[in-house]
């Protein structure tokens, strides 16, 4: 057993990854480039067999408050609420309750603690041994990930379902009658991709903004992580742009990325002025249809969470688990208990902002300005994220 920082451990972490065939973004490969830019410390928690070969591995962010009366950990997967995909890798169920004895007894070097581990998947064995050790564990079902799976034996009809052809088609026809001139382009040359990236996140802001909601990459030092995250894909040969111009300017893109025979999507937005043409309906089934027609790729993994556009594109749902552990059981009452207060709260500002035009106006003003403000917030240089401000 070995604990460690990721610049240490991050080499045998993703030999073990890479074996494990973890989702890219998850892989240590593209956390370590992520923790680097965002300035987030990672603990690592390796497991090694006789020979000295990684068999499990988790990655962590632990932060750690000294109070009086004793020190408090607060514990969370790396890349917590930025990913599509988490895991907790074990090659086996030996090497599964030996990493969660692991993790267990770095947070127990504390007088207290709290775990939140998202995303991961049904039926774990490390979060099944980390529960048995815990005084106090709750597991809920978590954001599933919707995907797209083609059969083997492929026809022209098979790239999707019925509904999803005719309203492909429909979205294209009401395109040309619109008198509009637009046109769809794949970009796979690294160089042409990269060339764009600046204007896809230049809308990304300026949809953000227009809708009224909190962006993740509005914040600096995580836009500097998808930019630098892109290129590595790029350089992979691993990334594509597919762009919808619509009278000749951008009006949606999406970013998507091959990982091994699946393609992950990573990015995509449409413009306020180019909704009337759906164009994120043109711009999805143009892809699919390119993907489809490679039998090497045998689906599209379309990312965290359920939405109505996603359901009506999906043929599985990848379900996934949210466990938190406390140290005490007293901890886990306090928590739930400020947790609902706030659900509380969060449910009377809806429906007010749900019955007041003037409610629903200052909410989005809100978070209009909140999305401004990470955007144009100078980056901050040197330091943990685990001592800077979050917004």
């Amino acid at each position: 057993m070995r604990t460690g920082g990721l610049a240490e451990l991050g080499e045998p972490v993703a030999r073990l990854h890479d074996l494990a065939g973890v989702p890219l973004r998850t892989h240590a490969r593209d956390l370590v480039a992520w923790a680097r830019t965002v300035g987030q410390d990672v603990t690592v928690v390796l497991v090694e067999d006789e020979t000295g070969a990684p068999v499990a591995a988790a990655l962590l962010e632990v932060r750690v408050r000294r109070t009086p009366v004793g020190s408090f950990a607060s514990a969370r997967l790396a890349g917590h609420a930025t990913l599509d995909h988490q895991r907790l890798v074990a090659l086996d169920d030996g090497a599964a309750r030996a990493l969660a004895g692991g993790i267990h007894d770095l947070l127990a070097e504390h007088t207290a603690w709290r775990c939140e581990l998202e995303l991961l998947p049904v039926g774990d064995p490390v979060i099944a041994e980390l529960t048995r050790l815990s005084p106090f564990a709750q597991t809920t079902a978590d954001d599933p990930t919707p995907q797209v799976i083609w059969p083997t034996e492929r026809t022209e009809r098979t790239w999707a379902a019925k509904k999803t052809r005719q309203r492909t088609r429909t979205a294209q026809r009401r395109a040309d009658e619109s008198g509009r001139d637009w046109s769809v382009t794949r970009a796979t040359e690294a160089g042409e991709v990269l060339a764009e990236l600046p204007a896809t996140l230049d809308l990304r802001l300026e949809r953000e903004l227009e809708l009224g909601r909190s962006d993740l990459l509005a914040d600096t030092r995580q836009r500097a992580a998808h930019v630098e995250l892109s290129e590595s894909l790029a350089a992979r040969g691993a990334l594509e742009l597919w762009q919808l111009h619509v009278d000749g300017a951008l009006g949606a893109y999406l970013l998507a990325a091959r990982d091994g025979d699946m393609i992950r999507l990573v990015d995509g937005r449409i413009h306020p002025d180019a909704e009337d043409l759906s164009p994120g309906v043109i711009l999805h089934g143009h892809a699919l249809q390119a993907w489809h027609a490679d039998p090497s790729i045998t689906g599209v993994d379309l990312g965290r969470g359920l939405t109505n556009f996603k359901r009506s594109l999906r043929t599985q749902d990848i379900d996934s688990e949210a466990t938190v552990l406390w140290s005490h059981p007293t901890l886990a009452r306090l928590e739930q208990q400020r947790t609902a207060v706030a659900e509380g709260a969060r449910s009377a500002l809806r429906d007010a902002r749900d019955r007041s035009p003037v409610v629903a106006r200052a909410v989005h003003a809100g978070r209009r300005a909140q999305t401004w403000a990470r955007a144009h917030r100078p980056a901050v240089t040197g330091g943990s994220a685990a001592h800077q401000d979050a917004s």
